[in-house]
């Protein structure tokens, strides 16, 4: 028996196998030579399939709630298990949001040592959704079964508001209220995203109200996960304006998790009286011709008011009747363009001055 155990190993290393299925071989004959002695040699020896090269201490690692798209930087420590030396050839992804740090790849690593394979992640997927992203760790030896590594995560539900810009017309001295709703979606064992807090460039609005509400409840993946949705509606308050046209502040809404979000706000403050043109054209005229422009109008206010009308361009003239605003004069005698405005003065000190530019073209003489 000795004989052949030599034999056997002989031959094994003439074919160049490796130290590890030596002594796999020597092992086998070992318990064919002790089944023959005892006369157990009908019974079948079991030799382990499984081959685990690596363990990872934790394969399976949970981040919970990830605010952000990172990149993320998650440890997967490990030990060798083999008793020869292994080396990680390359890894297999679920999906390309998860890279593996290369600096392990193709090392040899010896028996017993202590590693740590680097992920970094970027997070993707559905808000408040469970997420998992699985990786394929391929050594040398093969590890039977495949070794896999996982992280698992929850994205967190950024707020989502009904409006891009939030647009308020008003009237001087008005206070005017604006609303609107901000929506939000989250799993059940997360905490809802409350509003605490608003602020406003130059003062133009103010947090009057904030009702919250959870209008909607749906399932989600083969666990059947409940997702809820939040609904936010947030009323504000603009101060009262003494400028005509147009004011513009970002406002930013305040979470208790100690995350925000912008909006860009508007009040627009109209005239009491409009005109229904932005611009008055006379056409194009003949040096010498007179000309006309007339402009309706609307008055919001007391009757009365306007107090003069100027038009700046030499030889013109402008005068209010119950419906438009009448512009005349005559053409140049140089050709080319002609253009001035119309200033309309009004009686009450707190209305400004309108003006309107207003031109022609003067085609010959």
């Amino acid at each position: 028996m000795a004989i052949l155990v030599a034999s056997i190993a002989v031959a094994a290393v003439m074919k160049g196998t490796r130290l590890r299925k030596l002594k796999k071989c020597m092992l086998f004959c070992g318990a064919a030579a002790f089944s023959s002695i005892t006369g157990c040699g009908q019974r079948t020896v079991a030799i382990p399939t499984e081959s685990i090269p690596i363990v990872f201490a934790t394969p399976t690692t949970n981040l919970g709630i990830v605010k952000g798209t990172g990149p993320l930087k998650v440890k997967f420590p490990f030990t060798v298990w083999n008793h020869d030396t292994v080396q990680i050839v390359g890894t297999s992804k679920t999906c390309n949001c998860a890279a593996v740090n290369e600096e392990l790849i193709g090392r040899d690593l010896e028996p017993g040592s202590k590693h740590e394979l680097i992920v970094n992640l970027t997070p993707s997927g559905t808000p408040a959704h469970s997420e998992v992203r699985i990786i394929q760790v391929m050594t040398d030896p093969p590890a039977s079964p495949p070794i896999h590594i996982a992280v698992t995560y929850r994205l967190l539900s950024h707020p989502v508001l009904s409006v891009k810009e939030l647009i308020v017309d008003g009237k001087i001295g008005e206070v005017v209220t604006a609303q609107f709703e901000m929506t939000c979606h989250r799993a059940t064992s997360d905490q809802p995203v409350k509003v605490v807090e608003s602020k406003c460039e130059w003062g133009l609005f103010s947090l009057v109200n904030i009702k919250h509400a959870t209008e909607e409840f749906h399932l989600h993946g083969q666990a059947h996960e409940k997702i809820v949705t939040d609904r936010t509606e947030i009323q504000l308050r603009s101060n009262p304006s003494r400028v005509y046209g147009e004011s513009r502040a970002m406002i930013r809404l305040y979470f208790d998790d100690q995350s925000s979000v912008q909006l860009s706000s508007v009040v627009r403050i109209q005239h009491p009286f409009r005109l229904s043109l932005k611009r008055g054209f006379c056409g194009r005229r003949v040096a010498g011709e007179d000309w006309s422009i007339s402009m309706p109008y609307r008055w919001d206010g007391k009757e009365g008011q306007v107090d003069r009308i100027e038009c700046s361009i030499p030889g013109s003239r402008a005068e209010l009747t119950e419906e438009v605003v009448a512009i005349t004069g005559t053409a140049p005698n140089a050709p080319g363009r002609f253009e001035g405005e119309i200033a309309i003065y009004f009686r009450d000190a707190t209305l400004s001055r309108l003006t309107v530019p207003i031109s022609g073209v003067v085609v010959g003489e």
